[in-house]
């Protein structure tokens, strides 16, 4: 792409020097000879360049939109890979998409084009020398003093732009916030102090535009009239040398007309000196995103996992606590081998879900291992460590798409019947039939607005898709009713005979009754429970309203008693209160 967009740059500024011959022929041929014939031809030879050159002009526009479409494939692959990939933070995400469409847009852009006709300013010096040497003198001196503007522009503005591209992110990052969380702005009467904080932002954002723009209209202003300065003082000297017999009248013209044309691209580069430092800024902030990804070693498969899971010491810290250094998950440990279930339980706020998520590898962890059968999660493959694991948040995610694609994981050419299999095996065949089209009603952008226990089933379902070997459920009953709640613990116990290693986050007693082991987390550390029988544990769970981390529950009334909720015991206070 670009040797093409040089070689037809060749061509064009080559071409459109042809109304400049024209002229200087009128004058020094036409006029003189008075030849009908003369000028026909030589306005028809002029006519043919200017073709020459449309089509140039119109070839150099689509080599630059598939110059831009080229770049995006080339870097689709890795750009998506750093939104989703280890360490990916939605801010840097954001950023990277806004700048991988500035890119786009001035790649497919005239100001791009316009860069390759600056290496042909010092032709048109060399054709202006031939005229005279004093005017091909006169214009590089009028060249110079454009690059000295431009050169002042850019030192000028360069800390401007950054100011200016970091307020106009954080507002925009504002605006995306809020839509977003829409329901929740309208739900929370969030729409005032969520207008005046955006407002907030979007005033500093316009206020550093407004000084860019300063600079860069002054400083286009001063090459303007310089430039217009320049063209006027080179028809006098053009004319004062003509009278003095040292060059032909015609020349004036020529010299007039190519020195413009010398002149032009330096000036257009004044004019587009905002777009450039962007696409420039973008391109490289975008470079370094795409090295970090690059960076990172390629995985091979390892042999298909059993489902032997080993968590050894693994340290997360939280968003809240990186400031304090104190870690949410501190050095916690426990093995889960297949066909077993353990349940963790534990009060609000305590890191259940952030270890689900550690566990899961939709984040990072600080220190310790967490390993698959031997292997470590960074070993693995992320679309091999996807198709072993199910995993419902407890914040149910889902995409715009149809219900099978979303419980396909958007996987091209997958048979229903294995669609169908994850709703069976997850207790919810029936709650996605009867949505208005079923499985293959489409939900978000225009589609249906499902309800919270809706999307848990296609959650769960999801999450029991294909051949997943380990199943982390954080909070799995939250939203559902009493039926879909006992066909979701029946689907624990079909799940630990088929021979699935399952962790599940939950208070509800159901299921701290069909754990293995149940695990408290306190202070960022599992305290093992339940070592007496199961019966024992059993006899634990008691018929209380739900918890703060499970409190939804929406049996209909006189549906029978509800869920049980299971309360580990308080920990002693005192080796004495333990004796006791």
């Amino acid at each position: 792409h670009i040797r093409a967009m040089l070689g037809l740059s060749v061509i064009a500024n080559i071409v459109i020097l042809a109304p400049s011959v024209h002229m200087m022929q009128m004058y020094n041929r036409v006029l003189t000879s008075q030849s009908i014939e003369t000028l026909l031809y030589i306005t028809l030879i002029c006519v043919a360049a200017l073709a020459f050159y449309g089509l140039a002009e119109a070839t150099r526009g689509r080599i630059g939109q598939r110059l831009a479409n080229s770049y995006s494939l080339a870097v689709t692959d890795r750009l998506f890979a750093s939104f989703t990939g280890a360490g990916s933070n939605p801010e840097r995400s954001g950023q990277s998409l806004r700048d991988f469409q500035m890119v786009r847009t001035f790649l497919a852009g005239r100001s791009f084009a316009g860069l390759f006709d600056l290496p042909f300013v010092p032709f048109y010096l060399i054709v202006l020398c031939f005229a005279h040497w004093s005017i091909g003198l006169l214009t590089l001196a009028g060249a110079t003093t454009l690059a000295c503007l431009s050169y002042l522009n850019s030192t000028a503005s360069e800390p401007l732009q950054k100011q200016s591209r970091t307020a106009e992110a954080e507002a925009m990052a504002v605006a995306q916030s809020a839509l977003a969380r829409a329901e929740d702005v309208r739900s929370l009467g969030l729409s005032s102090s969520l207008k005046g904080w955006w407002l907030r932002k979007t005033n500093a954002a316009l206020v550093a535009a407004d000084n860019v723009a300063r600079y860069s209209a002054s400083y286009y202003g001063y090459s303007r009239g310089a430039r217009q300065a320049i063209q006027v003082l080179l028809m006098a000297w053009s004319a004062f040398l003509v009278l003095e017999g040292e060059m032909s009248a015609g020349l004036i013209f020529v010299a007039s007309m190519v020195s413009s044309k010398a002149l032009g691209p330096i000036e257009a580069m004044i004019g587009s000196w905002d777009s450039l430092t962007k696409a420039r800024a973008a391109f490289n902030s975008l470079e370094q995103v795409l090295a970090d990804v690059e960076a990172a070693p390629a995985l091979k498969e390892l042999p298909a996992p059993i489902g032997h899971i080993s968590v050894e010491n693994i340290v997360v810290m939280g968003d809240g606590s990186k400031k304090s250094g104190k870690a949410v998950i501190d050095s916690v440990s426990f093995e889960l081998k297949p066909g077993e279930l353990i349940a963790i339980v534990g009060k609000s706020g305590s890191g259940k879900s952030l270890l689900a998520r550690a566990v899961a590898g939709a984040i990072d962890i600080e220190s310790g291992v967490i390993r698959l059968d031997g292997a470590a999660r960074d070993q693995w493959p992320d679309h091999q460590w996807g198709r072993a694991i199910g995993y419902v948040d407890q914040d149910t995610n889902l995409f715009p798409g149809t219900v099978a694609a979303n419980i396909a994981r958007f996987e091209p050419d997958v048979a229903a019947q294995d669609i169908y299999e994850a709703g069976k095996r997850a207790g919810v065949h029936e709650v996605i039939l009867g949505l208005p089209d079923g499985y293959v009603t489409r939900i978000g952008d225009g589609g249906v607005r499902l309800s919270s226990g809706q999307r848990k089933a296609i959650a769960l379902a999801r999450a029991y898709y294909g051949d997943p070997k380990l199943l982390i459920f954080d909070q799995p009953t939250i939203s559902l009713d009493q039926e879909m709640e006992a066909r979701f613990v029946a689907s624990l116990a079909a799940a630990k005979q088929r021979g699935l290693a399952l962790i599940v986050i939950s208070q509800r007693g159901t299921v701290v009754e069909l754990a293995d082991r149940a695990f408290l987390l306190r202070d960022g550390r599992l305290h093992r429970l339940g070592e007496e029988p199961r019966q024992g544990m059993a006899a634990r769970s008691r018929t209380l309203p739900a918890s703060a981390d499970d409190s939804t529950d929406n049996a209909p009334p006189g549906a029978g008693p509800k869920p049980r909720v299971y309360f580990p015991p308080s920990a002693p206070s005192s080796p004495e209160a333990a004796s006791r």
